[in-house]
């Protein structure tokens, strides 16, 4: 509490100083007094009537809007608290709306999904809602998928949005239904489902476009053109990619959509590692760090090191790989960034195991592994990080290869249509297989894995199959 007190008023706090139930704070500019224990404070509420308690807690919120009217959104938690405990629904609904909004603004993505949140559920349902209501509900539905993607399981993330295209069908908002299925198409590509086998991210993808057309706007047109590279990417299909995402950078910067056009170039430069072509994947990330820094995102940095460390993997250069990965997955831990955190460890274990360090390698398999499980990844990832796990341990001299298993995650990769996971598996296989002195089966692994890096255009993928079978060649000669 703060004033100048009266004669009366300072001796009463006199006498609750001095009785230690308060303590002075600070004497300038204003004097300050707190309660020297929170359930002091928690004592002297309660003792105040529930009707003068509510009429006190909009009074402050009405006082500090008279007070300081040009900093509404930096007020507006303490607004919201306020209007929220004195039982003003529309005006707590109004504050914690923006206090969701400002939150995101900041980057704060674990406040941004607690104001939503409570804000829809200060929110009436059915027949009841308003108009003006239903779309609030839909943007602090949007904002809690999109802000809490990073941390929220696949599930619940789409569950969010389907209830956001069913508010933006009933409001006729095409913009609003776009952002939504747009998100779901990403989230589920993402999670590593194939868009020509999964009639759910298809259909996504799909209506994000038509929608997108629909409602002219440039900067959903550009998400539509990013989306659509990361379902061609997912798939492995990184020429299509490449094509998709060339076109889509220089539309979100137009758009002003300097995080998604970092992110976007970042994948860019992945996908020109994967065919092999090194200068153009490490020109790609470069402008994802230059375009994430003009964003202000903190997690722009972060995808930009995860996919400088892809490049740095898949071209050969374990050592740098594994340094831009580990920052990446430090820095993902602090904004727990889950997914980002996944791929960042699942790196740091492959590019080990290439290295002969199994020990270290496990560590990141067992990490990459619990987190692809909460991420709600589809079972052909899981059990891909599973088998390099397994592979890091028996290196370890714990345990040993299960090579029935690759069996199942070879109909899973098929079942879901996802070449690239199939070649890796083959390719993984066969290494397993040397390893445990059954080189002569290898042949037809290779072989494999060499044809489907082949029909990706994975060109630095298939050189380093090529580079084995040489090896193996040579010691067969030899």
């Amino acid at each position: 509490m703060t004033t100048e007190p009266s004669q009366g008023i300072g001796r009463e706090l006199g006498l609750l100083e001095g009785a230690g139930l308060i303590a002075l704070a600070a004497s300038l500019p204003e004097l300050e007094y707190v309660f020297r224990h929170a359930l002091i404070q928690d004592a002297a509420y309660e003792s105040i009537l529930r009707q003068d308690r509510r009429s006190l807690h909009v009074q402050v919120a009405e006082t500090l809007l008279a007070l300081y009217p040009d900093h509404r959104d930096d007020l507006a938690p303490t607004l919201a608290h306020h209007f929220e405990r004195g039982e003003d629904r529309p005006r707590a609904i109004e504050y914690l709306a923006r206090a969701a909004r400002h939150a995101r603004s900041r980057f704060a993505r674990h406040e941004a999904v607690d104001f939503a949140r409570r804000a829809v559920a200060m929110l009436p349902s059915g027949d009841a809602i308003s108009v003006e209501e239903r779309r609030t509900r839909a943007q602090m539905l949007l904002l809690q998928a999109e802000a809490g993607g990073d941390f929220v399981p696949l599930n619940d993330t789409v569950a969010l949005l389907e209830a956001v295209i069913a508010d933006g069908e009933a409001l006729e908002d095409a913009a609003l239904s776009a952002r939504a299925y747009l998100e779901i198409g990403l989230a589920r590509a993402l999670s590593g489902e194939q868009f020509r086998s999964s009639a759910p991210l298809a259909t996504a993808l799909q209506r994000a476009t038509d929608l997108a057309e629909a409602s002219r706007s440039p900067d959903l047109m550009a998400m539509a053109i990013s989306a659509m590279g990361q379902a061609h990417y997912a798939a492995g299909e990184f020429a299509e990619a490449i094509e998709s995402w060339e076109r889509a950078v220089p539309a979100l910067i137009e758009a002003g959509q300097l995080y998604g056009a970092s992110m976007t170039a970042g994948q860019l430069g992945t996908a020109y590692g994967h065919v092999g072509q090194y200068e153009k994947a490490v020109s790609w990330t470069d402008r994802a760090y230059e375009l994430g820094e003009k964003s202000g995102d903190p997690n722009a940095s972060l995808d930009a090191d995860l996919a400088r460390s892809i490049v740095e993997g898949v071209t050969g250069d374990s050592a740098v790989a594994i340094e831009y990965a580990t920052k990446a997955a430090d820095a993902a831990a602090k904004v727990d960034n889950k997914a980002c955190a996944m791929v960042a460890h699942s790196v740091i274990g492959e590019q080990y195991l290439r290295e002969g360090e199994a020990a270290q390698a496990a560590i990141a398999f067992e990490a990459s592994a619990d987190l692809a499980t909460f991420c709600q990844f589809l079972p052909v990832k899981i059990e891909q990080t599973e088998l390099l796990l397994q592979t890091a341990r028996a290196r370890s001299g714990v345990g040993r290869v299960e090579f029935e298993r690759y069996e199942r995650a070879l109909e899973l990769a098929r079942q879901f249509g996802d070449r690239l996971a199939e070649a890796q598996l083959y390719e993984q296989r066969a290494r397993d297989r040397i390893d445990a002195g059954q080189g002569a089966a290898t042949g037809e692994d290779l072989s494999r894995a060499a044809s489907l890096y082949e029909t990706l255009g994975a060109g630095a993928h298939q050189q380093r199959v090529r580079e084995l079978q040489l090896r193996l060649q040579q010691a067969a000669g030899g």
